[in-house]
């Protein structure tokens, strides 16, 4: 064995070793992280029985041989050591990866399948604040760009420019101040034109941003970074990139991230995806998406120090960072307006920004069950057709089932300018069958009302009442009162609302009304904000920004569905083990 062998030989068993310490230190306690970090060590462990298992005993049709590359770990954290700290108390002192950086770094390069090629194609990072995150984006930048043996395109897409510019801007002082041969001449690299290339191979390191997002259109990613996830509106920077990548065979994307505010942002949709993935009484699974979750696990540890490094992994790992994170943590306690911003970015929490939000997420959450049989069942039905050329809805409450659920109608015309405007997938949710696309560029209530009366002759429905607001469907109420429907007015103020909206949230908190999951539903609720008047509350439009018509129209249902007492002789709490939903939409 040649003294380079050895050396990845012994230095490859040291830093896997570390891991390896490391990860069993997370799952036995030892360290202190959160649930899902723990899961995610777990997850590792558990996966180098599976490479074992492989190698020894075979594998079945579905699983995918995979080892774990510790030469590959070596050229990492070699890598690493080129480069020094740009600023901080560190700052000009050679970088030296940490259990936390190594643990991540080791998964998503070291991690092969039987062809060599990576296993995960897919990453998601969410760490708190000042925690390096930067620093490591740069590494692993610099590190796929200049160690490959092909052509290699690597973006960085912030939302906004100065967001993809801060990694960039890092990479290049990183190469600047390197150490060793490698970067010791300009001729080896340039960052003109704002972009880095490197000459050896023609690998490029590109910063990309919603002012440029036409530029990713023609791209050919091998390694896409989507910086600051939680600040995209949207994801056409994410699709734009997406689409490009199909050309390459070991394609990466890695979203990195703090929380954010907005519980319909893609970010959140995507935090909770990688969230089931970290949840061990989930069935989903994922073999080749990597998913990092620092993050503190209750609203009780927000007072608790010790329980700071759970999203803190490294700021928490020295003395100034913990009397730094101390001293913030005291002036937003003295200054509540820091408060909630402490808790997202400091803490790893997703909170929302709504002052008054109507129903908290978990609770809403927790309320969801199985899509029961609605056939032959007594419904009450509110209706929300305040504006014909936009989302209208019908709310259904079945008070022997304490189930609730909606259905929405939209304009074909105004689709496509309703999907910009809201940045939601209205046109999934059509092929859902969670709303229905009507012809033109406005509601036509027969349309709404022919929906309504086939839906309940489907399904065999005892209609109790259909619940109105008088001021903007009067002639909708005469139209279905001809069709033979109960028309009750339910005048749209606090003294008719406060008293529904409360026992609306109260059973949903205590688990005694459900839902199935109808993401138009869900969209509505995370809108929703409430007005407060000497203790009377209602759902306030104009304050919730987006669209809360599908809960509006429960609330219209409930101001009367709230009075009626199940059926004596059925059980509310068994539900239809079958995908009764995909039946119920077609």
């Amino acid at each position: 064995m040649d003294s380079l062998e050895k050396f990845y030989q012994e230095e490859g068993d040291r830093l896997f070793n570390i891991i390896v310490q490391y990860a069993k230190d997370i799952t036995s306690g030892k360290e202190i992280a959160c649930k899902a970090y723990k899961r995610c060590a777990k997850r590792f462990l558990k996966d180098l029985k599976k490479q074992t298992a492989n190698i020894s005993v075979g594998f079945s049709k579905k699983e995918v041989p995979i080892y774990f590359d510790k030469k590959e770990l070596v050229r990492v954290n070699e890598w690493a050591k080129l480069f020094r700290h740009v600023k901080g108390v560190l700052a000009g002192q050679p970088i030296h990866l940490t259990p936390f950086q190594l643990f991540i770094v080791g998964n998503i390069f070291c991690w092969k399948k039987e062809n060599g090629k990576r296993r995960y194609k897919k990453v998601y990072i969410q760490v708190a604040r000042k925690n390096a995150k930067t620093q490591l984006l740069a590494i692993i930048s610099s590190y796929f760009a200049f160690n490959s043996n092909q052509m290699e395109e690597i973006y960085i897409a912030g939302w906004g420019r100065d967001q993809s510019d801060k990694c960039f801007k890092e990479t290049v002082a990183q190469l600047k101040g390197a150490e060793g041969e490698i970067f010791k001449y300009q001729s080896n690299w340039d960052d003109s034109y704002h972009k880095i290339t490197f000459h050896r191979n023609g690998s490029s390191i590109i910063p990309l941003s919603k002012e440029a997002r036409k530029t990713g259109d023609g791209s050919n990613p091998s390694l896409a970074i989507i910086d600051e996830y939680h600040c995209h509106e949207t994801n056409e920077i994410v699709d734009s990139l997406t689409s490009g990548d199909v050309a390459r065979d070991d394609a990466l994307m890695v979203f990195i991230t703090t929380p954010g505010f907005n519980l319909n942002s893609p970010c959140y949709k995507e935090y909770e995806y990688a969230r089931s993935l970290l949840d061990e009484d989930t069935l989903i699974e994922n073999d080749e998406y990597f998913a990092v979750i620092m993050e503190l696990d209750s609203k009780e540890e927000i007072d608790d120090p010790s329980a700071w490094i759970k999203s803190n992994p490294i700021v928490c790992s020295y003395s100034e960072g913990q009397s730094n994170l101390y001293l913030k943590y005291t002036e937003a306690v003295d200054d509540p307006t820091k408060l909630r911003s402490f808790i997202t970015k400091n803490l790893g929490m997703w909170i929302d920004a709504k002052d008054k939000k109507f129903i908290n997420n978990e609770k809403w959450k927790n309320a969801k069950v199985n899509m029961p049989d609605i056939t032959g069942q007594r419904v009450y039905i509110g209706t929300d057709l305040s504006n014909k050329i936009d989302l209208c809805s019908h709310g259904f409450e079945f008070p022997d089932l304490n189930f609730v659920m909606q259905h929405s109608f939209l304009p074909e015309d105004i689709l496509f300018q309703k999907i910009k405007k809201d940045k939601v997938p209205y046109d999934l949710w059509i092929k859902q069958g969670y709303i229905t696309k009507i012809d033109g560029a406005v509601i036509d209530d027969n349309v709404v009302i022919g929906w309504l009366e086939d839906f309940c002759k489907d399904y065999e429905l005892s209609v109790q009442e259909v619940c109105f607001d008088p001021w903007s469907a009067r002639q909708y109420a005469i139209e279905m009162e001809n069709r033979g429907f109960t028309m009750v007015e339910i005048r749209q103020g606090l003294k008719t609302l406060s008293e529904p909206t409360k026992d609306f949230r109260e059973r949903i908190y205590k688990n005694e009304l459900h839902h199935a999951g109808d993401p138009v539903l869900q969209f509505a609720v995370n809108n929703a904000v409430t007005r407060d008047t000497n203790g009377n509350i209602m759902i306030d439009k104009d304050k919730s920004e987006q669209k809360i018509d599908p809960l509006a129209a429960l609330i219209n249902a409930h101001c009367r569905a709230m009075f009626d007492k199940p059926k004596e002789d059925f059980d509310p709490n068994v539900y239809a083990d079958a995908d009764f939903l995909k039946k119920l939409w077609g």
